[in-house]
């Protein structure tokens, strides 16, 4: 049903989740939309198998990865404690002093490990809102090595290359993402398939006001908040109240952060302008609801715009969901 990116044939920087998780073993990596979610039943006190803790154990310790050093520190105190476990059994008699000697080694290891799990929110948070200010929203199939590289690329301004990336992350995903909304929301079914086949042939101009439409009712229906309209005590999305309440700890309330912030998908006309100014524009380029569904843009309808239509529905009905 997805039709193939349109224009110049470029190389087109694909992001391979089987090949970039490749490099670990078995337990095979948890995305993070599955960490979520085995976070969550496990904070509800539901029950996981066997397999989704060891899985979840897995992928608690891959968050260590994005941090430089811990390993090598770790494998340094390995080898400071190989003579003591080879002398192990004289050990023994001693071992209040063993236990004591251990406990200093491994002490700024489990101190260094801990202040990188702190860090980790505070860099998803950042990384998901510079994605936003793109118009790009999550979606449960990254895995935090893909999301560290987008941020990697834009911070060094690549923003092509991440939008040629996530094109072909999306198209790639569509009959799957598809299927899951329908799932999700069956009551939308006949609306969202015309969506998804308007843009599988490429018109765009239908799919992009379409998905924009539903996304607000969408977000309304799993939050109990609009999407597009501000709360004007705040200044803020409707919704962002939603993600207060429905932020576990700090891990969700990064995941959740789109939805706090005025991005340029619900900016408003002054809000817009305060984007051009501050980042130096000649002129608007960012996909933007209001714009569209009132008619005051007419050159929306491209292939990066309906999938970030796409990513936005996709992100809501994975990540804001009301507190159980």
């Amino acid at each position: 049903m997805s039709k193939k990116p349109v224009g110049d044939e470029k190389k087109v920087e694909r992001l391979d989740l089987d090949r970039m998780d490749s490099a670990d073993s078995a337990p095979r990596p948890l995305k993070v939309g599955q960490v979520i979610e085995l976070e969550r039943r496990l904070n509800e006190g539901l029950p996981i198998s066997d397999e989704e803790r060891r899985q979840l154990v897995a992928a608690r310790e891959k968050l260590q990865e994005a941090f430089q050093g811990v390993r090598e520190t770790f494998s340094r105190v390995a080898e400071q404690m190989r003579p003591m476990l080879a002398k192990l059994p004289d050990a023994i008699r001693q071992f209040g002093q063993w236990q004591k000697d251990v406990s200093a080694l491994l002490s700024p290891v489990i101190t260094q490990m801990a202040a990188a799990y702190r860090e980790m929110p505070p860099r998803i948070q950042a990384a998901l809102l510079e994605l936003g200010k793109r118009g790009w929203y999550m979606d449960g199939q990254f895995g935090f090595s893909e999301l560290w590289k987008l941020e990697e690329w834009l911070a060094a301004g690549d923003v092509d290359k991440v939008d040629a990336a996530l094109i072909a992350h999306f198209e790639s995903r569509l009959p799957e993402i598809e299927d899951e909304l329908v799932k999700a929301l069956p009551a939308r079914e006949a609306i969202l398939r015309a969506a998804f086949a308007a843009h599988g042939r490429g018109e765009f101009v239908l799919s992009v006001p379409t998905l924009l439409a539903q996304s607000d009712g969408v977000c309304l229906e799993l939050t109990g908040f609009y999407l597009f309209i501000k709360d004007r005590r705040l200044g803020l999305p409707e919704v962002a109240r939603h993600a207060a309440d429905a932020a576990l700890d700090a891990f969700s309330a990064a995941l959740l952060s789109p939805l706090a912030q005025v991005l340029p998908i619900n900016a408003s006309e002054r809000e817009r302008d305060r984007m051009i100014q501050d980042q130096g524009l000649p002129t608007w380029r960012e996909l933007n609801r209001h714009l569209v569904l009132h008619g005051e843009s007419v050159d929306y309808g491209t292939q990066s715009n309906s999938l970030k239509a796409i990513a936005l529905i996709n992100y809501l009905v994975g990540f804001a969901k009301r507190p159980a």
